[in-house]
């Protein structure tokens, strides 16, 4: 795939997805970046997950930003135009708006050394985190006290911080932190879970995450709404102090498993109107065996689990369900931006 970032008139925000491959950009760079743009008046950059920064103000010299993490999202949005079938129009108006980076490489294929990355700026073969229990606050050398974070980094420059959901992947590297947190709002939430859950435990186990099916039955019921009305709440208060800039970093827990959305994100993708993904039964032929102990314990069913039980349907269905719903939650985010902008 080409890279051919589309730059439109008033440059407000950049969107990145990633592709679970070998990182080409050092998250070094990503750091500096940050500084350099403080510097020169001006910002954009992106970094790993999905994540999506929306910087206002851009005239002024010290721009307000919009730091948006979405969890275990892959390609399938509509910018990057690599899936028909799915639908996430606020981000299609996100990326009409700003650049659009459509090889951004994720750091690390799991969750906690990912955002770990990120958001301190260092590879994971630099730290040496991999896991998913990893944690940066306690590292002997990079640990708390020993190397700056983005939130840090901001509220040293002057910045109002502010964050909500699931920006890192543990409350103990956020509570770390905390006294650089002008504000704090809901933290890391996979529910509501379901009991008894949609699928058969002999498919999904007895992880209560590991399910999907059309619940709860409205928007507001799910965490991720709430974090979305802290975050505009937080919004419109910041519109009323313009002199003081500030870095809002809001995680969406959606498309992370359970795999669940209110019933109309279902009803937008009925069976059959949808591509099942490519599947290669020996695609991990050629990988180092380490690539697979990041994942062998994790409790998601493999793909061949899901064919022998005819899940892998319903399995597709929900996770673009749950993507359409997160793309709908930033639709909120962008909203109250524009009108507290």
């Amino acid at each position: 795939m080409k890279t051919r970032p589309v730059r439109a008139p008033g440059l407000q925000s950049a969107l990145m997805t990633a592709e679970f491959c070998r990182p080409r950009v050092s998250t070094r760079r990503f750091a500096g970046v940050f500084k350099q743009a403080l510097k020169n008046r001006c910002f954009n950059w992106i970094a790993t997950l999905a994540l999506l920064v929306v910087a206002t103000g851009w005239a002024n010299a010290r721009p307000n930003v919009l730091f948006v993490v979405l969890d275990d999202l892959n390609t399938w949005i509509e910018p990057i135009g690599e899936y028909p079938d799915v639908r996430t129009p606020a981000m299609n108006r996100l990326a009409q708006s700003g650049v659009t980076f459509t090889r951004a490489q994720c750091q690390a294929p799991i969750c906690a050394p990912s955002r770990i990355s990120f958001l301190s700026g260092l590879r994971p073969s630099t730290t040496g985190l991999y896991s998913l229990n990893s944690t940066l606050y306690n590292h002997p050398t990079y640990g708390t006290g020993k190397h700056k974070t983005l939130h840090q980094f901001f509220r040293e420059a002057g910045y109002v911080t502010a964050t909500a959901g699931k920006v890192f992947h543990t409350d103990a590297d956020l509570n770390a932190i905390s006294g650089y947190l002008n504000h704090r709002g809901p933290g890391t939430d996979y529910g509501p879970t379901r009991s008894p859950k949609f699928t058969d435990p002999a498919v999904s186990g007895s992880n209560p995450l590991v399910d999907w099916g059309a619940y709860p039955p409205t928007d507001p019921q799910t965490p991720d709404y709430q974090t979305v009305t802290w975050a505009t709440n937080r919004l419109a208060e910041f519109a009323t102090n313009p002199a003081t800039p500030f870095l809002m970093t809001i995680g969406i827990v959606r498309p992370h498993l359970p795999f669940y959305a209110p019933p109309p994100y279902f009803s937008l993708y009925p069976p059959g109107n949808f591509a099942l993904p490519f599947f290669q039964a020996d695609d991990l032929a050629d990988t180092p065996r380490f690539a697979r102990y990041l994942h062998w314990l994790l409790p998601e069913p493999r793909t061949q689990t899901l064919i022998a039980y005819n899940e892998w349907t319903n399995h597709t269905r929900a996770y673009l369900a749950s993507v359409t719903f997160a793309d709908a939650m930033v639709g909120r985010l962008l909203d109250g931006l524009a009108v507290n902008n």
